[in-house]
């Protein structure tokens, strides 16, 4: 579906009179509510008449690819003949209370499949078995006693206490690295009192956004690391870099749950590795990530690479990144 704003003609003209007058509030509101971030003219936010009218899912079958005047409705996946064209609203990666508040911000509640599964199997607190075959849930069970779980299909035993024993050392240290001291110990030091934790991950919910910050903060100190050691130092700690960032772009593809759809954001993780001053990516993960950023592209945006608009702006936060570190 393609959808272009005329802004001469009549009805154009008609529509936007009215946010003048007694009825402006009203009619800000609701244009605010029905505007699209533009994908390819990433400083801008545009209002398509027609496409305001889609409605929503947090499991989207259509994505909004836009201009400032041209907006296009691609497909995610195979839509059959009078099937209704959903999309999202809001980021398909955000937990489902995020999605919650965001979308009551727009006067309503989701019922859409996955919400309605989230609700009562919420994947922040699931724990995958080794076997990968069964996952065990920590919901609710914060402050009380549990007993230990045993899978059903590979009879693996699992403590609760353990779990959340260790997602609240993971809560420690992401509060820890908030505050002023953190900002003020050596690097080195840093990794040394998070490293540890990487132990305790198949205790952890891997789609728990303080597991993923945690694991984020600790790949991003390897990279600190690495760009200022040499020799075998330097190989060591790219190496700890890609370990990590691996196991956090697995998880943080995995908290889009059903949705084909990938948020910007995660895209553009994958497009700094990708591009990564550091080079040194193992093959196989560079062949992986730009296997999963070009489908993701193609799908979204009818090509295999991101909008130049989009590429353009991080290339430019990374120049403004390196001004204010000189």
């Amino acid at each position: 579906a393609l959808c272009q704003k005329h802004e001469g003609s009549a009805s154009f003209d008609e529509f936007t009179s009215l946010t003048s007058g007694a009825h402006g509030e009203g009619l800000r509101a609701i244009i605010q509510n029905n505007m699209f971030q533009c994908t390819r003219d990433v400083e801008h936010a545009a209002l398509f008449l027609a496409v305001a009218r889609l409605n929503h899912s947090c499991c989207p079958n259509a994505f909004v690819d836009c201009t400032r005047s041209i907006a296009v409705v691609r497909a995610l996946k195979d839509i059959s003949e009078g099937e209704e064209v959903l999309i999202s609203y809001v980021p398909v990666s955000d937990s489902l209370n995020a999605r919650k508040e965001k979308l009551a911000d727009k006067g309503f509640v989701c019922d859409c499949p996955r919400c309605s599964h989230e609700s009562s199997s919420d994947p922040s607190s699931l724990v995958p078995c080794a076997c990968r075959a069964f996952d065990f849930s920590i919901a609710g069970l914060e402050g009380g006693f549990a007993e230990n779980l045993t899978c059903p299909h590979c009879q693996a035993n699992f403590s609760p206490a353990e779990s959340l024993s260790a997602l609240s050392l993971v809560q420690d240290a992401n509060a820890f690295m908030q505050t002023p001291e953190a900002q003020q110990t050596d690097t080195r030091q840093l990794i040394a009192r998070l490293e540890p934790l990487k132990e305790r991950w198949p205790r952890l919910p891997p789609r728990n956004l303080e597991a993923l910050h945690v694991l984020n903060q600790l790949s991003n100190l390897y990279y600190c690391c690495a760009l200022h050691l040499d020799g075998a130092q330097r190989q060591e700690a790219l190496a700890k870099f890609y370990e990590c960032k691996a196991q956090f772009m697995e998880a943080y593809e995995a908290i889009h749950g059903p949705a084909q759809q990938r948020d910007i954001s995660y895209l553009l993780s994958l497009y700094r590795i990708l591009h990564t001053e550091l080079g040194g990516c193992p093959v196989s993960l560079q062949e992986l990530w730009q296997q999963q950023l070009e489908h993701a592209c193609l799908l979204q945006f009818g090509q295999k690479t991101l909008p130049p608009a989009v590429s353009v702006e991080l290339a430019h936060q990374k120049e403004m990144e390196k001004m204010g570190k000189k």
